[in-house]
């Protein structure tokens, strides 16, 4: 599994790393107070960049491994969780407004993860919402839906 892991991760940083590459060819980036077409795909293949490289790094420095090759049972159902809750995200994301469906969206993938207690996740997803809200809003002044609310 960890051999895998590693190809995987490793196939994906060069994906990415090709992607800026294609991306860099672009020269439209613009500033920070007024981006160019390139400026926010460049930020995704960056950061997908930086997360391929982390993951590879840590499929590297793992020393203990499942011998089975099962995936266990408590990984299934969190990843379903995972999958149910971003299904769910997509219509309520218009319905009920994006601050309100990220905040309750941070908050089920929270306790998914398995955060004790309620005071941690509900911090979590106030901090997000408000944080999505200061990024869109203030400082890119892109509205996003609304919702109800």
């Amino acid at each position: 599994m960890r051999k895998a892991e590693s190809v995987f991760s490793l196939l994906v940083a060069l994906l990415c790393l090709g992607y800026l590459f294609f991306i860099w060819q672009m020269d439209d980036f613009g500033t920070l107070n007024e981006p160019g077409a390139a400026f926010f795909p460049g930020v995704l293949g960056a950061i997908g960049l930086l997360v391929s490289l982390r993951v590879w790094m840590t499929s590297l420095q793992k020393t203990a491994e499942n011998k089975s090759g099962k995936i266990p049972r408590d990984g299934l159902k969190r990843f379903w969780g995972y999958v149910v809750a971003s299904l769910i995200f997509i219509p309520v994301f218009e319905t009920l407004g994006a601050y309100v469906a990220i905040f309750a969206l941070v908050l089920v993938l929270a306790k998914i993860l398995g955060s004790k207690g309620w005071l941690q996740p509900l911090g979590l997803a106030a901090a997000t919402s408000v944080i999505a809200y200061l990024l869109f809003f203030i400082v890119l002044e892109v509205p996003l839906p609304r919702g109800i609310f």
